[in-house]
């Protein structure tokens, strides 16, 4: 399987091509450069039922997971070409010279998490994964929920997001994402319902812009913990600043269980949140825009994780009925 990396859907990969391979007795070979760090060549690198080998054009310094490199690496100082008969130092130099570092760390390098002007880089991002978790209840600690609502039912519409998080006092888990197109209104404010009385948070933060006002209202006629934020554009770089923080701080806490149901949704947090790059209005302010097709995930984060620096007194009052 050649340029695995651009392979968008995994499970044709595990459902189709591994059985039909292993159906004949025959190998299976994935080569690729990478493109992100939950592309499938990462997920086959982790996999411990796979033979996997990074092969960069340079030694790099390996601080970790040195297991992962070719065995070439071994006998090689740091900044060696690993196949200097085809990329002598020299060649290289002039190769990085001309595509620049971040490129030159992109293709020749394997390195997919250095990006310029990434609000949230793929490095810090991946920090956050905990790989021994999955979607769950919580465990005692204070829940908050953000509430990203749309109505569009086309093609580039955007998603209803709910995301739950649960904090400890000092870390934030994600304990549930989900995710809905072209979701009736009534249905989404019947589905959050259901999810405050599941998981009893202190807060459910959403967008009171548009149609949310009337959303606000709805929900705290049902005696539930509302709060309606505001989105102009400080707010929303207010949001999106106080979640960059707590990525920063390592305060994140994404479940990354293999074979899970997470997996597939926050692979998608991940590409979101590693599309949002610094930028400038016309008016010289800065900001923070997306270059994916959506950024609803990111904001239902964001919503969710301002209440952990907030505190509500009303909010104490609420009550549930269950």
């Amino acid at each position: 399987c050649d340029e695995a990396a651009q392979y968008k859907d995994h499970s044709i990969f595990e459902r189709w091509i591994i059985t039909r391979v292993t159906a004949k007795n025959g190998k299976l070979v994935v080569i690729s450069t990478p493109v992100s760090a939950i592309d499938l060549p990462h997920k086959l690198l982790r996999n411990p039922i796979f033979y996997s080998k990074i092969y960069t054009a340079l030694k790099p310094r390996m601080t970790e997971n040195p297991e992962y490199y070719s065995d070439i690496c071994k006998n090689l100082k740091e900044g060696e070409p690993l196949f200097p008969e085809l990329y002598s130092k020299e060649k290289l130099e002039a190769i990085k010279q001309s595509q620049g570092s971040l490129r030159f760390e992109q293709e020749y390098m394997c390195n997919v998490l250095v990006v310029e002007d990434a609000l949230y880089p793929p490095n810090m991002v991946v920090e956050c994964f905990d790989e021994s978790l999955d979607f769950q209840l919580p465990e005692g600690g204070t829940v908050y929920i953000g509430a990203d609502f749309a109505v569009g039912t086309g093609k580039d519409a955007d998603y209803s997001v709910f995301t739950v998080i649960e904090n400890n006092g000092e870390k934030n888990f994600i304990r549930k994402i989900e995710r809905y197109k072209g979701m009736p209104i009534s249905a989404q404010i019947k589905r959050l319902e259901e999810l405050c009385h599941a998981y009893k948070p202190k807060a459910i933060y959403l967008d009171e812009t548009t149609f949310g006002v009337s959303i606000v209202q709805e929900l705290r006629s049902k005696q539930l913990p509302v709060v309606g934020c505001k989105f102009d554009l400080k707010s929303r770089n207010n949001y999106l600043m106080n979640l960059r923080k707590i990525i920063e701080d390592r305060r994140l806490v994404i479940p990354r269980k293999p074979g899970s149901f997470c997996v597939s949704l926050t692979d998608k947090l991940f590409t979101e949140l590693t599309s949002f790059v610094i930028s400038k209005t016309q008016a010289g302010l800065v900001t923070y825009k997306s270059t994916a097709a959506h950024d609803d995930m990111v904001m239902s984060l964001a919503l969710a994780v301002s209440g952990v620096q907030k505190k509500m007194p009303m909010i104490e009052r609420a009550f549930y009925s269950v």
